[in-house]
């Protein structure tokens, strides 16, 4: 019997999200990739019906200039919805609809006082 997606514990959405980012960095590690934080917006997720949105932190402009320009953001986003269909995340989203943004945490810094909250709202 499958499942319905309003079925899934909010804990358990949260498990499977865990899994796939403990895995995630891990392959971010084995690559050297200078990720600085992984933001949720967690206004989104805690809504059956909501579609979860993420924010992949870098700690300078310029860094997320170059994974911009060599390809790497790409492979990120690719990475990780690939992980989160891995570990079973896609039975509650359609992965494909999962918001991913990429940002640094100069702009935090400089355009939102250095709080996160402010940036993902």
């Amino acid at each position: 019997m499958k499942l319905r997606k309003s079925c899934l514990s909010l804990e358990h959405k949260t498990k499977l999200k865990f899994e796939a980012e403990k895995l995630f960095l891990e392959w971010i590690n084995a690559l050297k990739i200078k990720l600085y934080r992984i933001s949720d917006d967690y206004s989104k997720i805690t809504s059956q019906s909501s579609i979860p949105k993420l924010v992949f932190f870098f700690k300078k402009d310029s860094d997320l200039e170059n994974y911009v320009n060599s390809g790497v953001v790409e492979q990120i986003k690719e990475k990780y919805l690939q992980l989160l269909e891995q570990v079973g995340y896609a039975s509650m989203y359609d992965v494909s609809k999962i918001e991913i943004e990429f940002d640094t945490h100069e702009n935090v810094k400089r355009n939102f006082k250095g709080n996160y909250m402010y940036r993902l709202t």
